[in-house]
């Protein structure tokens, strides 16, 4: 049928004897006038006449206008009347093809505000949580550390803004060679330990004093795997009496370190967990 129907198209394409433009090839959807079309004795889509509705060539959607087309024998979506290629041949319903990749992990993210003020993480190789210390505080001579309380300083707050829970401990003064583990009090003086839910903040002014501020911990790691390291970065088994594992057995941690001064910027740091 479908060479008859090339065959009727053509005879009336070059003879242009009694062709009535109400007797078009139907496709599946509207197609519009062609512009610039050649049409002798065919309507301006470039459908044959004498066809009926169940000899049309179906395509599988709406055909735009053809452009500058000269439509001889095929449809007004350009598909072949035989042996060319139908929409179903051309490669599935235009879903971009499953690469294989895997999906990024969720992560626990947090907010450091000093003096209503986001505080953003210094650019270091190897370390992903150090702060530069907030511009508008004054701090002491050489080495020594500004507090607590900091002059100045008149709050600091951590504020959970992901998904999961996050443990923290944030202290003044950290034992080197302890292993600290967020949640968890260790009974000195100056310091601060809980959990916060999606959305809770602290108030950790009264142990601010800059260098390592605190330790988070979360089910969900900090910052996406990629080929650096973050030697401020790590795990410990999740710690007993912690609530917000969401089941996980082992606790992502953080810590976090406020250079106080310059030269202090990206330099070394001590892991605490």
């Amino acid at each position: 049928m479908k060479h008859e129907t090339a065959v009727t198209f053509i005879g009336c394409l070059f003879i242009a004897i009694g062709c009535n433009t109400s007797d078009a090839l139907l496709g599946s959807g509207d197609a519009g006038p062609a512009e610039g079309a050649v049409t002798t004795g065919a309507d301006a889509a470039g459908r044959a006449p004498g066809v009926e509705p169940s000899d049309a060539l179906l395509g599988s959607g709406d055909a735009g206008p053809a452009e500058e087309a000269v439509t001889t024998g095929a449809d007004a979506a350009g598909h072949a009347p035989d042996g060319g290629v139908e929409p179903s041949d051309a490669g599935g319903d235009g879903a971009p093809p499953f690469d294989g990749s895997p999906s990024l992990p969720v992560l626990a993210t947090f907010e450091f505000v000093v003096n209503g003020v986001i505080q953003t993480p210094m650019s270091c190789p190897s370390y992903d949580w150090e702060f530069p210390f907030p511009s508008s505080v004054q701090v002491d001579a050489g080495f020594a550390q500004c507090g607590p309380p900091c002059p100045g300083v008149a709050s600091a707050l951590l504020i959970n803004t992901g998904p999961v829970a996050i443990a923290y401990i944030a202290a003044t003064s950290w034992a080197v060679g302890a292993h600290y583990a967020p949640g968890v009090l260790t009974g000195d003086q100056y310091q601060l330990a809980g959990v916060l839910d999606p959305g809770d903040q602290v108030d950790i002014t009264s142990v601010f004093e800059g260098a390592i501020t605190a330790l988070l911990g979360s089910s969900e790691p900090f910052s996406y795997p990629d080929a650096s390291y973050a030697s401020d970065e790590g795990t410990i088994p999740w710690p007993g009496g912690v609530s917000g594992s969401n089941g996980s057995a082992q606790m992502w941690v953080a810590q976090m370190w406020v250079a106080y001064q310059t030269q202090m910027r990206c330099g070394a740091v001590a892991q605490v967990w």
